[in-house]
């Protein structure tokens, strides 16, 4: 997993993160498979667009949100079974 710390100062807040397959991913089955996502230890909403390169995460936060995770399953050349 990797941890953001943030500082949400808005009603709302958005997170915009992309991610190189190669670097951090997530697939089940050789199929891809949602990332588990946190902040502040509660699963928030997010949407995703995915590319053979990439996978885009655009996350909800609300005001106040401190830390955000985002759980996956590979890692480098890590594979989490």
């Amino acid at each position: 997993s990797l941890i953001f710390s943030v500082d949400v100062t808005d009603l709302n807040g958005i997170l915009d993160v992309e991610f190189e397959r190669s670097f951090f991913d997530s697939i089940y089955d050789d199929t891809d498979d949602l990332f588990f996502i946190l902040a502040d230890g509660d699963e928030v909403n997010f949407t995703e667009t995915i590319t053979a390169q990439n996978r885009s995460l655009s996350i909800e936060l609300s005001s106040g949100t401190e830390d955000v995770e985002i759980i996956g399953t590979i890692f480098g050349n890590s594979i989490i079974t």
